[in-house]
């Protein structure tokens, strides 16, 4: 008899919760952003990533539409993440004219500045809004590749070489 009477009101809940719901416009489709309008769809996870320029101008991937990227998550004080940065410049050398490439660190704009100038890496920097976690990042380097309709084509966690032939083809991959 208890039993019944917990499924009971389970069962009232859900529907109470589904209805309440439906009263506010959950479930209803919202007008398409600009993004979707031209094809373009970041998923939800890439959506999420807030980064500054190394003037301080916040932006997005959004602003890549249509042009594949090639994100590397580092941080000055990690050594893997410089040590896999000559490799990185070597594909840039590469690739740099079809795939935007993009190293980004929670380190403040002065530390990445410093960085940048120190190493005289070529591609550009910026810096995470946040905390690595906040983008799904739980290891550093990482390495998000995304289409060029916004789509996280692969991800590499840790420490790569990436004038491997293997990666080298997902790089190529990106530009198909």
């Amino acid at each position: 008899m208890c039993f019944k009477r917990i499924v009971h009101k389970c069962f009232l809940a859900t529907a109470g919760l589904c209805l309440l719901l439906s009263s506010c416009g959950a479930g209803q489709q919202l007008p398409p952003r600009a993004e979707e309008a031209s094809g373009f769809q970041l998923d939800e996870r890439l959506e999420r990533i807030r980064m500054k320029s190394m003037e301080g101008e916040p932006f997005t991937l959004g602003a890549y539409a249509g042009r594949p990227v090639f994100l590397n998550f580092w941080a000055s004080w990690c050594a893997p993440c410089i040590s896999e940065m000559g490799s990185v410049a070597e594909i840039f050398s590469q690739y740099g004219a079809d795939i935007t490439f993009l190293a980004v660190s929670t380190d403040d704009l002065s530390t990445i500045r410093q960085f940048k100038e120190k190493h005289g890496f070529p591609f550009p920097f910026a810096q995470l809004e946040g905390d690595y976690i906040d983008a799904f990042i739980i290891k550093l380097p990482t390495t998000l590749l995304i289409s060029r309709d916004g789509r996280l084509m692969f991800e590499e966690e840790g420490f790569r070489v990436w004038t491997t032939d293997a990666l080298r083809r997902k790089v190529e991959a990106l530009i198909k």
